[in-house]
């Protein structure tokens, strides 16, 4: 297999953008279930579907107007020098189910905040929707993160698995999908748990 890979790199000072930062494109050529070319996962639509870890769901349905909300926390591996996280070109997060659950944020890079120690913060124009994102201190190349997000006119029933994607740049897409979950039609909930591996 023709492994295609193409890395732009950036260096603080010279383009005012994070350093450490490439672009591979992973699956330019490849069809889909294919191997990525470098990273684990597989090409979907000519992205490559890299494994993210989901240890907890919440979605809430609306009782009046858009009062519904979605809480997501998981992690995910990156792979430098060829894969780095980031908010250069703005983060992008979906989470659905298998009803009618369908839901996509956008948070643009003058939305998020990244801190020299480490770690992004995106908060939406509304201040509804905010997403953490900070590397684990004890496993080096490990991501963290958490969604809070609201004003969401949700619908029952929901209906687990539960899939929640993260995409940070074109190529890329971290996604994982949570089964373990309970509802309840009395409080208008899905509450999804499973105990991290790490």
């Amino acid at each position: 297999m023709r492994a295609v890979l193409a890395t732009v790199a950036f260096m603080l000072g010279l383009t005012g953008l994070e350093p450490g930062i490439a672009w591979a494109q992973e699956c330019n050529g490849l069809p889909d279930g294919a191997p990525c070319a470098t990273l684990p996962g597989r090409c979907e639509g000519g992205e490559c579907i890299t494994p993210a870890e989901v240890t907890r769901v919440r979605v809430r349905a609306a009782r009046r107007g858009d009062d519904g909300s979605i809480t997501v926390k998981g992690t995910f591996d990156t792979y430098p020098p060829g894969d780095a996280f980031a908010a250069l070109t703005g983060i992008t997060v979906r989470v659905r189910d298998t009803l009618i659950l369908d839901r996509t944020v956008t948070w643009a890079t003058k939305e998020c905040r990244t801190f020299p120690r480490g770690g992004i913060r995106c908060t939406a124009a509304h201040a509804a929707r905010k997403a953490r994102f900070k590397e684990m201190s004890d496993l080096s190349n490990v991501w963290r993160f958490t969604l809070r997000m609201k004003q969401f006119d949700n619908q029952l029933p929901f209906q687990a698995p539960v899939t929640v994607s993260v995409s940070h740049h074109a190529g890329v897409i971290r996604a994982d999908s949570i089964a373990t979950c309970s509802a309840s039609l009395l409080n208008g909930a899905l509450d999804c748990r499973e105990a991290p591996t790490r």
